[in-house]
């Protein structure tokens, strides 16, 4: 007889094979991209030890690494006929040699080579989950905008930003490379067989020889999801680069812009809310539009774009790893833009929506082709008065809050605010300090970036705020 304080073997099976929710599918896919970022990462650093040899497709370093076989003609040979299957390449006559050595040491290479392979098929397999899940929760009817669902859109727009990161940081990785020395290693222990997954591999590696044209059609399914949850947080971007309103509206002042005699500013609660996040919300707009270029089309979302881009060069992807984002626009953005253009162009004289694609697209297509030397030209002072604004305002939280300690508790969400703002603004000079742009009218530039070193301001704030925090808690 069945205990009635246990669960019957049936609802036991029914709880254990339950199909678990896409929220937390894509919250598991979003912590496997940071550990498969971390995975590039450590692979990039043994091919390429120092920043400077990223520039050099394969440098000195490249086949000492002890990850490829020191055969630098037989190895690159190997990659420029991909997708040509190896058995049909004489590797023989292009370096008989190399391929007499390689032959002899075929265990050793092997060995080398396989967490790499295995980090591919990791990468070919995330992918093919991510796809799936971003698309079911693209497909839902709910909103998503910060002030409805904000939870759901935090968590679909990180697994995207996980799915773009991850995309452009494995483009930069010898994936041809190894796929092909790879399966000729094993097919000389195993008597010219493939490796398991080497025919999935070539279609993979191939669909992503142009990584942000294979992120751009992998990602077209989404692309109106993500035109919305642009247009969405765009007040919020556009507030956070208006500094003259910042400072007379008191977003991130204690006193009530109105009523200075009001110690807790209760005047923007939800606008002091959104600003902790807008560092998240610009990293969107520039990957948002970037692999969903059709989005720039959107009445609004040029002004969108324009005010991130102007203020940015580069495109950060996982810890010192960059591109350069005016390029990235240039070669995968405005291309598609010309050929929507050239399209509404022929299509005018039949629709009248095709003659407001046509103005738009015009629109866009000067936009792009001037931000770069705009942002070259301001994206140095945008900042400047930005760090000197939230100088001075977190200087008054300082004093404000030591003086009234209770009153801390009460304004927290606008020192969230502020935090979030200057930890951006320290993030954002370490990544542009120094940088050159090679494609700019003006010729290489290296852009620099004044901050006041003996001022310790965002240390004394963090230490100052930390103990109030400390002594409202107890």
């Amino acid at each position: 007889m069945q205990n009635p304080t246990m669960p019957s073997q049936s609802t036991s099976t029914t709880s254990t094979t339950a199909k678990p929710s896409p929220l937390s599918v894509a919250l598991h896919l979003t912590d496997h991209s940071h550990t498969l970022l971390a995975k590039l990462y450590h692979l990039l650093t043994l091919l390429y030890p120092s920043q400077s040899s990223h520039s050099l497709p394969f440098p000195s370093s490249f086949h000492t690494s002890n990850i490829f076989p020191n055969f630098p003609k037989l190895c690159l040979h190997l990659s420029k006929q991909f997708p040509l299957h190896t058995s049909k390449i004489n590797i023989a006559r292009i370096d008989a040699p190399a391929f007499e050595s390689l032959s002899d040491g075929t265990e050793m290479y092997a060995q080398n080579l396989e967490p790499w392979v295995e980090l591919m098929v990791e990468l070919m397999t995330w992918r093919e989950r991510a796809v799936r899940v971003l698309l079911e929760m693209s497909g839902t009817v709910l909103g998503l905008s910060p002030g409805e669902n904000g939870v759901v859109l935090g968590v679909f727009m990180d697994l995207f930003v996980g799915f773009v990161r991850v995309g452009m940081m494995s483009g930069r990785l010898p994936r041809k490379m190894i796929v092909q020395v790879y399966n000729v290693v094993y097919g000389v222990m195993r008597d010219g067989r493939d490796f398991e997954e080497y025919g999935r591999l070539v279609e993979f590696v191939g669909r992503y020889d142009s990584v942000v044209k294979g992120l751009q059609e992998d990602l077209g399914f989404v692309s109106p999801r993500i035109g919305e949850v642009l247009e969405a947080v765009g007040p919020v971007v556009f507030l956070s680069t208006d500094t003259k309103k910042i400072r007379n509206e008191g977003f991130l002042s204690p006193f009530h812009p109105r009523y200075p005699d009001i110690l807790t500013n209760s005047a923007h609660p939800m606008r002091a809310q959104e600003l902790a996040n807008v560092t998240s919300y610009r990293e969107w707009v520039l990957l948002g539009y970037l692999v969903c270029p059709d989005e720039l089309l959107r009445v609004t979302s040029i002004d969108i774009a324009l005010v991130v881009l102007k203020e940015n060069l580069v495109l950060p992807l996982f810890r010192d790893e960059y591109v350069l984002l005016h390029e990235e626009y240039q070669l995968y953005v405005l291309p598609r833009i010309l050929e929507t253009k050239r399209l509404a162009k022929a299509g005018r004289s039949k629709q009248k929506e095709a003659d407001l694609v046509y103005s738009v697209a015009k629109q866009v297509e000067k936009v792009l082709s001037e931000v770069h030397e705009q942002a070259l030209l301001s994206c140095d002072s945008i900042h400047h008065e930005r760090r000197i604004l939230l100088k001075q305002e977190i200087g008054r939280m300082v004093l404000f809050f030591s003086d009234q300690p209770s009153l801390l508790a009460p304004n927290i969400q606008m020192v969230f605010s502020a935090l979030a703002l200057a930890q951006s603004e320290v993030t954002w000079y370490f990544q542009h300090v120094g940088i050159a742009s090679s494609k700019s009218k003006a010729g290489n530039r290296v852009v620099t970036v004044e901050i006041v070193s003996n001022n310790p301001f965002l240390l004394f704030l963090g230490l100052n705020l930390e103990a109030r925090r400390c002594d409202e808690l107890l």
